[in-house]
């Protein structure tokens, strides 16, 4: 395989990731999105950033998991111990889904709260497109 030259499309600079302008970004994507009012979004986004990072770190410990075992070829009963570990951390996940938007719904009504939701979801498409180019 040659080398391509620096202008070749898939030879670009890699973008790095900035984590705050990304929740910036999604923050002002979705208080747009549902319609947010000043004090909804200063009371919604601290609650949902919390879920949000409490939920990553399960999504951290399942692929820990699965690289664990996948790494140190584990026989058949170790592999199903894994998979239910991760069953059980999906179930978690979705605990904690359900308790924090029960939360949010007090704060921002049922139908702000899909639509933050739905805006959330199709600005992680939008950003994934846009890294993926």
């Amino acid at each position: 395989m040659q080398p391509q030259p620096p202008d070749a499309p898939n030879n670009r600079p890699p973008r790095k990731f900035n984590p705050e302008q990304f929740r910036r970004d999604l923050t002002e994507h979705i208080t747009k999105a549902a319609g947010f009012t000043p004090a909804e979004a200063r009371t919604f986004f601290p609650l949902f950033f919390e879920m949000r990072e409490k939920q990553r770190n399960l999504e951290h410990q399942k692929g820990r998991a699965l690289r664990r075992a996948a790494e140190h070829n584990m026989n058949e009963y170790d592999c199903q111990r894994v998979l239910a570990e991760v069953a059980e951390l999906q179930k978690k996940s979705l605990r904690i889904e359900q308790q924090y938007c029960t939360r949010l719904r007090k704060i921002v009504g049922a139908c702000k709260l899909v639509k933050a939701i739905n805006a959330e979801r199709a600005f992680g498409r939008k950003a994934f497109k846009k890294m993926t180019k």
